[in-house]
Order: C-alpha cells, then structure tokens, then sequence
C-alpha cells in the first residue's frame, strides 16, 4: 500500500490489444443458435448409455428439443452445469462469478474481443449479453450473477453522499476522489493519492478511508480502484504507482508505504505467499481462496505479471533517507511479504530515522485505529 501526495498522470503504456488484429465475430444470429444449443445440452432426462434407437423414432432427439426454463438450485442438472462452466473462469468458486464477469467472458467468446464495459457496447450487443445471461441463469439455477457487493455498494453510497466523493472513471481505470470546493491547485496544499492494495475492496479500507476524509479536510484525496473483472488488469494501480514513481518524481513530494510489496520481489516470497503456498491458518485461506484467486488477479499474476514494471527501487524514491518526505511501515509478522529482508534492503540503504518496523505486526495491521502506527501515519499525512 502507498500514500502518496502528488500530481499524477496516467503513463503511457503500449496496448497489444490494439496491435492484434484477431478474427472477427461470426455471425451473431448463428452464435445465438449455438448458445442456445449448448444450455440445452444436458437438460434432457437421457440414459447416460444413450437411448434406444429401436424405439425412439426421432431423428434428432435429446438435448436440443429441451425448453430452458429455470431450474432449481440444487437440481444436478444445474449443479453440472454450474461446475462445468467454471473451468472458463479458472475454477473459481460459483459464487465469486457475478454479471460483469459474465459479461466480459461472453464478451469474447462472441465478438472475439475485449469487453469494453456494459455502457460501453452498442445496443445490439447489449441485448444479445442480456439474453444470454438470462439463459445461463435459468441454466444454473442461480441468480447469483445479478447480485452485486453489497457492503461495497453501501460505502460507495456514503462516500458520495456523506463525504462529497465521487467515483468516476478514467478509461479502465475506476476511482474515488474528493476535491474540497476552496482548493486552488496553485495553493500549497497538495492532492494526496492512496493506493491500497489487492483485498476485498473498499470495505477493507473504509474506515482508514474516512478518517483521511476527516483529518485532511482541505486536501483533494484519490483513490484509484483495481478493477476484479476477467477481462481488466487489477493490479494497475501497482504499475501505475511505480512508473509515476520511476518516471516522473518530480511530482511526488512525500510518500508513505505500509507493508509494501514493491520491494525484494525478485527474491520470491511475494510469489510463494501469495500464490503457491499451502493454507496453513484462516488468513492464508482467506488470501489464496478471496483475493489470489480471484479472476482477474490470478489471469494478471499468473499470465501477465510484469515484475520489473511492478518493483520499486530505493533510487527511484524522492528522498527515501528523509523522514519528513518518505515513511516505512513494516511488520514483523506478515504474512505476504518478508518484511525482515525488506527492513534490511531498506536500512542497508541508509533509511533509518523513516523506518517504523513491528516485529508483532501483520500485514495492513498498520491502517486499524487498534495499531500504534495508525494514528502516527496520520500526523504525518497532516505534516506540511
């Protein structure tokens, strides 16, 4: 996680996507056939032998002569269907596959491109994703994909109604941002940027959220938001974090990290921890089953992980070795990161009067109201 005061710029970045040219999308009334043909597969009460041919005088029985109408949760009908259907999103857990993630696969496979977002794509193309989806619904027996994130709906509600933020978004990049009324960019009063990290959203770190929004009344905040969906890259935030940091330092004036993972990854224990080690405890489950596997972080992690791009040196940090302009909080008990070789990259650097390090603490431990680095993270976001 960063705290960042600074102004900054989206970097540039080569798209493939716009230098592949792919086949185009098939014809779409003969797709929706096909659609159709694949949900009903499965649906007809067949011997699992086949059927009798001496006296079945069909042509073309089974499946296909199926209606799709919904069908119960717990019907194995559907409880096959639900199982099957998940290898195209990694096996990832049912109910962790909701509409967006839907859309994007559905996306693909029928216009053999990357989903855009649903406001984004013509009515025609609107409607067919629609129509599938309500098929797969009755298909699975589930209406899970129309639920949304409740508690992250809510907090999204209170933070545009109660704190005067707005969430917006910058191409595929979503944020939250506060501008006070008064602020003048030419004052000395700097935007402050947080960028947290990979979890359960804002949820996580709402409260943290809400005393910056308390305490830095008259500072713009932004809070870049990963998206979770297949077809994003989540960890964008993190790329974004280093490259302004790498190219432009010039426009950060101060920084603050908790439990950073942008240091010492070429040293393999963000990679272990996060993706292949065995749960050991509730926290590891959490991390792996949650957050590691999650779609996009794993599509992102697993397949396009960029590790140069994503790690941060200490001479790429404006004035690292002052502790009025760069903070470090590290705990001696985290669970992704090795926080003792991270303190020791750091201090065989020369930082040392910047660096809070607790040998009991856990990861993101730092941002609870409960930890002693908490309030200590806040005076200095105050400090001028």
């Amino acid at each position: 996680m960063a705290i960042t005061a600074a102004r900054y710029r989206r970097p540039r970045c080569a798209d493939t996507a716009d230098t592949l040219r792919p086949n185009g999308p098939g014809d779409l009334r003969e797709l929706r056939t096909v659609f159709h043909r694949v949900l009903k597969a499965g649906l007809a009460n067949l011997p699992e032998e086949g059927f009798d041919e001496e006296s079945l005088d069909v042509d073309r029985p089974g499946s296909p002569e199926e209606d799709i109408v919904p069908l119960e949760f717990d019907d194995p009908r559907a409880v096959d269907f639900r199982n099957y259907l998940r290898t195209w999103f990694r096996k990832a857990p049912w109910s962790s596959i909701h509409k967006h993630e839907m859309h994007a696969w559905l996306y693909w496979s029928i216009f053999n491109t990357r989903f855009p977002g649903i406001d984004k794509v013509s009515h025609v193309e609107r409607t067919a994703l629609h129509e599938v989806v309500g098929l797969i619904e009755h298909r699975s027996g589930s209406k899970s994909l129309t639920a949304p994130t409740p508690t992250n709906a809510i907090i999204r509600w209170r933070l545009q109604n109660e704190w005067r933020a707005q969430v917006r978004t910058y191409k595929d990049l979503e944020y939250v941002i506060r501008v006070p009324p008064k602020w003048d960019p030419a004052s000395r009063v700097r935007p402050v940027v947080f960028m947290h990290g990979l979890g359960l959203g804002l949820t996580q770190y709402y409260h943290f959220i809400r005393h910056m929004f308390r305490v830095l009344p008259d500072h713009p905040i932004l809070i870049p938001l990963h998206r979770t969906g297949y077809y994003a890259q989540p960890l964008e935030w993190l790329v974004f974090s280093c490259l302004a940091t790498q190219d432009s330092p010039a426009m950060i004036t101060r920084s603050c990290f908790v439990d950073p993972v942008t240091f010492c990854s070429w040293e393999g224990d963000l990679c272990y921890n996060f993706i292949y080690r065995p749960c050991e405890n509730g926290f590891h489950l959490i991390v792996k089953y949650f957050v590691g596997t999650e779609l996009g972080v794993a599509n992102f992690l697993q397949r396009h992980f960029d590790w140069t791009s994503n790690s941060l040196w200490f001479e790429e940090i404006p004035k690292a070795r002052d502790p009025q302009k760069t903070l470090f909080i590290l705990g001696g008990k985290d669970a992704i990161v090795d926080a003792h070789r991270v303190k020791r990259y750091l201090t065989s650097h020369g930082i040392r009067k910047g660096l809070r390090f607790d040998p009991n603490g856990h990861h993101g431990e730092a941002l609870l109201s409960s930890s002693p680095f908490h309030h200590e993270i806040v005076r200095w976001m105050q400090e001028n």
